[in-house]
């Protein structure tokens, strides 16, 4: 007799004598005339009663205990954080929680007995198969990620954990359990994106350098060539012989204080410390100075100069930043054209609030190749002018840095052997009904900042700029406030927020509003950090921490 046999025996003989007990003590008074034996049997079949009430009423409470457990397990079950799905051998879907259901985006009844491959993308049903016929074949657990199709169409990533047993009946069945992991998925395509900007980044850098100590190397050589010859040869040069090294010399060091200039400057807008203050200036007046600073070489070589820039063009630029783009395309323009050549300057209205300025020169051209590598970092495009002027080819990634700094684009139009045309835009300063309303002191400003401690050091530096100050704690937060405030004149927007970041809030708000100002702000000061957030839709970036006094400066460019 086994364990489970006696368990029965001993449960019986323990109700018998219980149901016993009752009877003696609910004993029914019975006519003398009745037997004994009767008596008996009477005895016995209300003690046999008594064992079936008994009986029934551990049934009744037994159900009800099996009825709740069975209400608990299907909350469990249908309400767990994951899908459940049981799939035939023949990859039928035979059961699917809520949860489940929910994530394919629809009801259950939608889901059974229909086939899962049919909610999986087509191009990862092969992932599905392999792994199916692993489980089964083999009867390993498996586990894999694929991509499911949504009711509406829509994807996400699943992780799809798959176990194999058999039902009542003894076939063979397979247990899901789906978990969305598309946030998971997008942090590491994020993530590596990132690594691979970053090295793309540190390459490009490492050639640039390269190029650079290269570059310094040629005329640090020549110069100490010449102190050298000076030192050594001193006594029996003539006074002809001695002006030519003198000019020689100036010249290498010219060259050698220009080339460490534009690498300082380019080396500190990188960083995102170069002070940048646009204000409405007329156009003439920077070309004009910028132009006589480079005026010089133009001379020697006869160049002839001619301008086309109305008076009154005025544009919304940093002065120090313009004249440096300008200075450096002038001179290339120089440098590039032979002698009895011919430079002509020009501005015009562009359309989209932009003035377009460019730089014609009928000097020696470029190449498609070269156009194509000019504004490249880890590219070398230098070369000597027509008369053996030196040249880096950083000025040009100054001048695309400081153009892009304030708003504008650079492009170029060239051949070989007919010259080449630089054009650049900056904004103008139209007086528009609108800028006049949006002023500041009366600006409507949204602060998108999840740091209690930095929230409340910009809503100080803000106070004299805006009427209402509105505040946002997440990305979709602010994405709510601008759509609830479509009057918002300002956002500043933290790039590191919950939820969403930055970049993806704002191009949900550029969704359904264009004119906002949204100025990105972040502890970063990365120059691919600036170009994401320009690219996700924000109309400039701002290095934290920032003073009352830079974001004034910023705030000019467009109120």
């Amino acid at each position: 007799m086994n364990v489970k046999d006696n368990n029965r025996l001993v449960y019986a003989a323990e109700l018998r004598k219980r149901a016993e007990e009752i009877a003696r003590k609910k004993a029914l008074a019975l006519p003398k005339s009745i037997s004994p034996n009767t008596q008996k049997i009477i005895q016995e079949l209300r003690v046999h009663q008594i064992e079936l009430e008994m009986q029934n009423e551990e049934l009744l409470r037994s159900q009800v205990k099996l009825d709740a457990e069975r209400e608990r397990y299907f909350d469990f079950y249908n309400l767990a954080p994951v899908g459940y799905l049981t799939i035939s051998e023949q990859g039928l879907v035979l059961e699917a929680n809520l949860t489940a259901a929910t994530l394919l985006g629809r009801n259950r009844a939608e889901l059974d007995k229909r086939p899962i491959s049919q909610f999986i993308l087509k191009e990862d049903q092969d992932i599905y198969y392999v792994h199916r016929k692993q489980l089964f074949d083999i009867g390993k657990p498996q586990t894999f990620e694929l991509r499911i199709v949504k009711k509406d169409n829509t994807t996400f990533w699943a992780l799809l954990a798959t176990t194999q047993l058999q039902d009542i009946n003894g076939n063979s069945i397979c247990r899901v359990v789906m978990s969305d992991i598309t946030a998971l998925k997008q942090a590491e395509l994020e993530i590596k994106l990132k690594n691979e900007e970053l090295h793309k980044a540190n390459a490009e850098k490492d050639k640039f350098f390269s190029i650079i100590a290269h570059d310094l190397r040629s005329p640090f050589q020549s110069f100490l060539g010449l102190t050298q010859e000076m030192a050594e040869e001193l006594p029996r040069l003539t006074k002809p012989e001695m002006q030519e090294i003198a000019v020689n010399m100036r010249d290498s060091a010219t060259n050698l204080y220009r080339l460490i200039e534009s690498l300082l400057q380019w080396s500190i807008m990188q960083q995102g410390l170069m002070p940048f203050n646009p204000k409405a200036v007329l156009l003439l007046p920077i070309v004009s100075e910028s132009v006589a600073m480079v005026l010089e070489p133009a001379g020697k070589k006869g160049i002839e100069i001619t301008s086309h820039i109305p008076d009154a063009i005025k544009v919304l630029a940093d002065s120090n930043m313009l004249q440096s783009v300008i200075r450096n395309l002038f001179s290339n323009a120089i440098k590039f054209t032979a002698k009895g050549g011919a430079i002509n300057l020009s501005a015009k209205y562009a359309g989209d609030n932009n003035v377009e300025i460019s730089i014609k020169d009928s000097g020696i051209g470029m190449s498609s190749e070269m156009v194509d590598n000019l504004f490249r970092v880890d590219v070398r495009t230098n070369r000597k002018g027509t008369e053996g002027e030196l040249s880096t080819g950083l000025g040009l990634l100054l001048c695309k840095e400081f153009v892009e700094k304030q708003g504008g684009k650079i492009r170029v139009e060239s051949e070989e052997g007919k010259g080449s045309v630089f054009y650049f835009t900056i904004p103008c300063n139209p007086e528009s009904e609108n800028r006049k309303k949006n002023q500041p002191g009366n600006l409507k400003i949204l602060i998108a900042e999840d740091d209690d401690k930095s929230e409340m050091l910009i809503t100080l530096d803000v106070e004299d700029f805006g009427r209402e100050v509105l505040k946002a704690r997440t990305g979709v937060e602010a994405v709510e406030a601008c759509r609830d405030n479509p009057d918002i004149d300002l956002v500043l927007m933290d790039i590191a927020m919950p939820d969403l970041d930055g970049h993806e809030a704002t191009r949900q708000i550029r969704q359904f509003n264009k004119d906002v100002v949204i100025i990105a702000q972040t502890a970063n000061a990365l120059a691919d950090d600036r170009k994401k957030a320009i690219a996700a839709g924000c109309n400039d970036y701002i290095t934290k921490p920032f003073n009352k006094t830079s974001l004034t400066a910023l705030l000019k460019k467009y109120f």
